[in-house]
């Protein structure tokens, strides 16, 4: 995105007066049970993040009912931050399939969606040709199956720019609702150092972020080891898909992390 460019995404997403609310505001206005949405204390960890750090510009992986697409939204535009883009594979919302994907961006900003780059359909293997780096911050919270967290970590890594902060959501998911199906981020967090990474203070201490100031071979052998765990049952990943993902690890880093993932597909067909 050219200079030029961002500044007219900021203008297009500059708030109207009765949109100016703070966080906590916001998500009690729109959080409902069963969303699967984050919490408001989550939303103020971001919030407060964006505050402090001013992105240039943000990505999100997975935008379900578009709550937290809303808060990062408000954010930005508070601190006349960068735009914003989420992307999300699915095109209705899993909790109600009589819902599109972001439902509370259309009801929160109306017409204009508050200046929010929208994408369906795609999964962190399409941001190769859907984003420009560098990406000043990101927030995902997609498949929490194996290996979609480190996945979708490796896919937006390149575009990260130096510094920046990468969150991840439902940390303790796989206590929550199993580990046959939802213990990525906590594979994940496992991995790195913990000079490299912030758990949220909260009591459930379900989110956290990565800061890409890890040495570049250090981040390949880590995540190449986190490739190796077993995956989920609901991290499983189509033939097609697999090959292009497999593609671009090869492109972007040193030959282990493709190879490990080649070797966590063929492990997982069994």
């Amino acid at each position: 995105m050219t200079e030029k460019s961002a500044t007219q995404a900021r203008k297009r997403a500059a708030p109207r007066p009765d949109q100016v609310a703070s966080v906590k505001e916001l998500h009690e206005r729109l959080w409902k049970t069963g969303y699967g949405s984050i919490s408001a204390a989550e939303a103020e960890f971001l919030a407060a993040a964006i505050d402090r750090e001013k992105p240039a510009s943000f990505v999100e992986i997975g935008t379900a009912t578009g709550l937290s697409t809303v808060l990062i939204a408000t954010a930005l535009q508070r601190n006349g931050a960068g735009a914003l883009t989420t992307i999300d594979y699915s095109k209705k919302f899993y909790g109600d399939l009589s819902k599109n994907i972001g439902f509370l961006v259309d009801e929160h900003f109306g017409e204009g969606s508050g200046g929010i780059r929208r994408l369906t359909g795609l999964t962190s293997a399409d941001l190769a040709t859907t984003i420009e780096g560098p990406v000043g911050m990101a927030f995902i919270d997609a498949n929490h199956g194996h290996p979609w967290p480190t996945l979708d970590t490796l896919m937006i890594w390149p575009f990260l720019a130096e510094g920046a902060l990468l969150f991840h959501h439902d940390l303790r998911s796989y206590q929550k609702f199993g580990a046959s199906r939802s213990c990525g981020p906590k594979y994940l967090y496992d991995s790195i150092p913990d000079s490299q990474k912030t758990v949220i203070a909260d009591v459930d201490r379900n989110m956290f972020w990565l800061r890409k100031n890890i040495e570049a071979a250090q981040f390949a052998r880590r995540l190449t080891d986190c490739l190796l765990l077993p995956w989920d049952s609901a991290g499983r990943i189509g033939f097609l898909l697999a090959r292009r993902i497999h593609d671009q690890l090869q492109a972007q880093y040193p030959p282990i992390v493709a190879h490990a993932f080649a070797i966590g597909f063929d492990r997982a067909k069994t």
